[in-house]
C-alpha cells in the first residue's frame, strides 16, 4: 500500500475530514459515527463531553484506539487536528504521528500571553496589562485604560473561547471564581464594535500560502467567550483597505514563523475596529472552520484539501498544488447543548432538518439521548448564505433566526409583551405549514404582494410579517390551522392565538390600459394606497435607494387610469383613508399629478388622504395642497447621517437637511404637531447615536417619526444586511419613545391599521383572544 493509505485522522469531529478525499483511510475522533475506520468516543461512551475541556478520558481512548489499529495496519501513520496534545500520547502514539512541528515552538504558540507579546513586536495588538490573578481588581483596571468599562481576561491556554471572560462590574464575582490567585492572565479593554476575523495560513520553507479568511461568530454567553461558527461569505464584504491590511500582517506573522522553523496549518485571528486591525492569537493546528474550506475545494474540483496541504508543506519548500483563486461560499453555526434550551435546540434542529435547501446538517451522528456535557458540541448547520453582516458601527449582526436565544417574549406571557411580539415577528418572519397553504388557497388565497410578507390578524393587532424571505423559513413562528380549521399561530412548539390572514384583493387583479389594478393601487387593512407614478425617478437615474426594490418606471400610467381605478374603489367598504405615494417622483415635481387626483378623489369622498413624498424644493406648494384636501404628509429622512444617506440612497440621500427641515416647518404650521407630519427612518441602516439625534431633530419640530424596521429584500445591493438583534430593536424603541415623550410628539402614523409594517402599537381596543 501506497504511504496515504495508511493515514489516520486524530480530531475533534469525523466531518473535518469529509472533503479531503482518500487521504485518510480512518479516524479517532470525539463525535462521529463509529463505523467505517471511525473510532467514535462519544458512540463507544455514549457522553457527549465539552472538548475545550482537557478530558484525561479522550486521551487513554487515542492511546487505546491506536494501539489497535497497529495491530491490523503495522504502517499506520496520524495526523493531528491539535497539536497540543502530542506530549500526553503514549510512545507508540508519538512515533507514529506525522507532519509535526517542534514542540517548544507549538507550546509557545499555545501560551497566549508569550506568543502575543513575541509577535506584538511586529504587528499591531491592543494595550494590555499582565495581572496576577490575586491583583485583578476591576478599579485597578479602570485607572489603567482609562473610559474603559469592560475588559476581556485571558489565560495562558484557550480554546473555543473557553479560558477568556468578560470582566465588568455586573460580572466581577462570577469571573473571580475562575481566577487562580497565584496564575497570570492577560488583561486588554473589551471592544464591543468590533469583527474577529480567523485566516487559514499554510507555511512552507520557501512560501506562504494564504487561504479565503472568514468572520468568525463569537457569543458572549454567561461571560464567557464562546465560538459559535464562521462566514467566509461576510468576509468578503468587509471594506477592502482592512482586507488589504489582513492579507499583509497575515504574510508578516507567517514568515516570522518560518524563520522559526513552523510548517503547515496554522490558523491567525485578527480583531477589526473600523479601520484598525489588531492580532490576537496563532492557533497552532486545524480551524474549526477548516471543511468549509475543503468544501469549496472539493466543489471547485481542486483535489487538495488544507489537510494536503499541511503534508504537502513538510515535503516541499514550496507548494507543490495548483490553487487557483478560491472563494468559499458558507457560512455555519454550531450550536451546543445548554440543560435550560435543549427542547428549543432539538425544535429548531428539526426544522433546520426539513429546510434542507437552504441549509445542510452536520450533526456527527448525534444521539440526543446521551449524556451530554453543559456547553458541549451538538451539531452545526452549513449555509449556502451569509449568516452574519457588519452594523454601522462595525459590530457583528447575527442572522435573528440563527440564535436561540434571541427572543425577547415568553411563550405564557406574551399578551404583556405585545411590542416585543411584534419586533420578533417582523424581525424572524414566518413560517407556514402545508395544511395552512391549502386552507389559504381554498378560501382565494393570501395577501403576498407587498414587502414579501403575509398580513396576520392577532387579537385586532395587524402585523406584516415576513413570509419566504431570508431564512425565515427557520423562524420559531409557525401558522397552522386548529381541529376547527381556524389559523393559529405558533412560537415554538406553544399556541400564541387564533389568527386572521387578509385575503388577496380580487379587485387589485383587474386590468386597465395594460396596467393590473395593483400596479395602480394597493388595498391595505383600511387605506386605498394610490401610486401617482409607476417607478422611481431615481431609479431610473441609476441612483435609486439601495434598499428598496421599487423599479425604474416602465410604462407610464395617467391621471385618467388612475381615476378609473379610484371609481371602482370609491364605494370600497375596507376604505376609511387614502394614501398617495409609490416611487419618488423628480425633485422639482410641481405636484400637479398629486393636486388632479386630490382634487377627484375630493369629488365623491371626505376621507382622510395622506401624501408620502420628497419634501418640495418650493414650500408654497403645500398650501395648495393643504388646500385641496390632504389631511396628513409625510417626507421620510430614512438615514439621519446625511453622508451614509448618499452612500445607501445615491440619489434622495443627496437632498440637504434644509430642504426637508423648511418642509417641515411649513408642514407643521400648516397642519399642526399632533401626528399630521411625519418622518420615517430606518431601524439598522444607521447607528443608534446617529439616529437618536434625527428622531430627536424631527421631534423638536413637532414632526412625528415612524419606525420602519429594515428588511434585506433580495435582489436589492443590500440584500446582505442584517437588521438589529430583537433586544437592541426593543431597547432603541424605548429610546426613541423617551425622545417623543419629552417633546410632546406621538409616534405614528396615527393610524393603528397603518401600524402594520412599523415598531408601533396602539393597544386601545385590542381583543385578546386567548382560546
Amino acid at each position: 500500500m501506497s504511504e496515504r493509505n495508511h493515514l489516520y485522522w486524530i480530531g475533534v469531529r469525523e466531518s473535518e475530514i469529509m472533503c479531503t478525499g482518500d487521504l485518510f483511510v480512518g479516524s479517532i475522533s470525539v463525535f462521529g459515527s463509529n463505523i467505517q475506520n471511525n473510532f467514535s468516543f462519544d458512540k463507544e461512551f455514549s457522553w457527549r463531553f465539552d472538548c475545550n475541556i482537557d478530558h484525561s478520558e479522550w486521551i487513554d481512548y487515542i492511546n487505546d484506539k491506536v494501539e489497535r489499529i497497529i495491530e491490523w495496519d503495522p504502517d499506520c501513520q496520524f495526523m493531528l487536528y491539535y497539536p497540543a496534545d502530542y506530549p500526553y500520547y503514549t510512545e507508540k502514539v508519538r512515533e507514529r504521528v506525522k507532519y509535526l512541528n517542534d514542540m517548544d515552538l507549538i507550546t509557545l504558540l499555545e501560551n497566549k500571553i508569550q506568543s502575543k507579546l513575541w509577535l506584538g513586536d511586529y504587528v499591531p495588538i491592543l494595550p494590555y496589562s499582565l495581572e496576577m490573578g490575586r491583583d485583578i481588581c476591576f478599579h485597578k483596571l479602570q485607572s489603567k485604560f482609562k473610559g474603559t468599562k469592560t475588559f476581556v481576561i485571558q489565560s495562558t491556554s484557550s480554546c473555543g473561547g473557553s479560558g477568556t471572560w468578560l470582566f465588568s462590574t455586573q460580572t466581577v464575582d462570577a469571573i473571580h471564581e475562575f481566577i487562580e490567585e497565584d496564575r497570570r492572565y492577560l488583561v486588554t479593554p473589551y471592544i464591543e464594535k468590533s469583527i474577529s476575523v480567523n485566516i487559514h495560513v499554510v507555511i512552507y520553507a520557501e512560501e506562504i500560502v494564504l487561504l479565503p479568511p472568514s468572520v468568525q461568530i463569537i457569543s458572549t454567553e454567561n461571560d464567557c467567550f464562546s465560538y459559535r461558527g464562521g462566514d467566509f461569505i461576510a468576509y468578503q464584504r468587509l471594506p477592502q483597505n482592512l482586507r488589504d491590511k489582513l492579507a499583509e500582517r497575515a504574510y508578516t506573522l507567517g514568515n516570522l514563523l518560518r524563520d522559526k522553523g513552523y510548517r503547515g496549518v496554522c490558523g491567525i485571528d485578527f480583531l477589526a475596529q473600523g479601520a484598525d486591525l489588531y492580532f490576537m492569537e496563532v492557533n497552532s493546528r486545524f480551524q474549526a472552520s477548516t471543511f468549509l474550506i475543503n468544501k469549496a475545494l472539493e466543489t471547485n474540483g481542486v483535489p487538495n484539501s488544507v489537510q494536503s496541504l499541511h503534508k504537502d508543506a513538510f515535503e516541499n519548500s514550496r507548494c507543490s498544488c495548483e490553487i487557483p483563486p478560491l472563494e468559499v461560499p458558507y457560512s455555519f453555526y454550531c450550536y451546543s447543548y445548554h440543560q435550560a434550551d435543549i427542547d428549543r435546540v432539538r425544535q429548531l434542529y428539526d426544522i433546520q432538518k426539513e429546510s434542507c435547501r437552504q441549509v445542510e446538517c452536520v450533526d456527527n451522528y448525534l444521539d440526543w439521548s446521551a449524556e451530554k456535557d453543559e456547553n458541549t458540541y451538538l451539531y452545526e448547520f452549513i449555509f449556502g448564505q451569509s449568516i452574519t453582516a457588519l452594523a454601522p458601527d462595525f459590530s457583528c449582526r447575527i442572522d435573528p433566526n440563527i440564535d436561540i436565544n434571541s427572543g425577547i417574549i415568553s411563550s405564557e406571557h406574551w399578551e404583556r409583551q405585545l411590542l416585543e411580539l411584534k419586533i420578533m415577528l417582523l424581525n424572524h418572519g414566518t413560517r407556514i405549514t402545508p395544511n395552512a397553504l391549502k386552507s389559504m388557497s381554498s378560501k382565494g388565497g393570501v395577501n403576498f404582494q407587498e414587502f414579501y410578507a403575509v398580513d396576520l390578524m392577532l387579537c385586532g393587532l395587524y402585523i406584516n410579517v415576513p413570509y419566504n424571505l431570508g431564512l425565515t423559513a427557520l423562524s420559531p413562528f409557525l401558522i397552522d390551522t386548529d381541529n376547527h380549521a381556524h389559523y393559529i399561530l405558533k412560537y415554538w412548539d406553544c399556541k400564541i392565538s387564533r389568527v386572521t390572514l387578509r385575503p388577496v384583493d380580487p379587485l387589485g387583479l383587474r386590468h386597465i390600459n395594460g396596467h393590473q389594478y395593483n400596479e395602480i393601487s394597493y388595498l391595505g387593512v383600511d387605506r386605498l394606497r394610490i401610486y401617482h407614478r409607476t417607478g422611481c425617478f431615481y431609479k431610473e437615474h441609476g441612483l435609486g435607494c439601495k434598499f428598496c426594490d421599487i423599479e425604474p418606471q416602465e410604462r407610464p400610467i395617467t391621471v385618467s387610469d388612475v381615476e378609473k381605478v379610484l371609481d371602482d374603489y370609491i364605494g370600497h367598504p375596507a376604505v376609511r383613508h387614502y394614501l398617495i405615494g409609490g416611487g419618488s417622483d423628480a425633485p422639482n415635481s410641481d405636484f400637479q399629478t398629486v393636486l388632479e387626483i386630490v382634487g377627484y378623489i375630493r369629488k365623491y369622498t371626505d376621507k382622510p388622504i395622506y401624501l408620502m413624498c420628497l419634501p418640495p424644493r418650493d414650500v408654497s406648494i403645500l398650501k395648495e395642497l393643504h388646500h385641496a384636501g390632504i389631511t396628513e404628509v409625510t417626507f421620510n429622512l430614512e438615514v439621519f447621517d446625511r453622508e451614509l444617506a448618499k452612500s445607501l440612497m445615491p440619489g434622495k440621500g443627496r437632498l440637504p437637511l434644509n430642504v426637508y427641515d423648511a418642509a417641515f416647518k411649513e408642514a407643521v404650521a400648516l397642519w399642526g404637531r399632533n401626528c399630521n407630519v411625519r418622518s420615517a427612518f430606518v431601524i439598522g441602516l444607521e447607528s443608534v447615536e446617529t439616529l437618536f439625534r434625527g428622531i430627536e431633530h424631527i421631534c423638536r419640530l413637532g414632526v412625528s417619526p415612524i419606525l420602519s424596521l429594515f428588511k434585506p429584500i433580495p435582489g436589492t445591493p443590500l440584500e446582505y444586511m442584517l437588521p438589529p438583534s430583537d433586544k437592541e430593536i426593543a431597547e432603541i424603541c424605548r429610546g426613541i419613545n423617551k425622545i417623543c415623550q419629552t417633546y410632546g410628539v406621538e409616534l405614528g402614523p396615527s393610524c393603528r391599521y397603518c401600524e402594520d409594517n412599523t415598531l408601533k402599537i396602539s393597544v386601545e381596543n385590542l381583543a385578546l383572544d386567548l382560546r
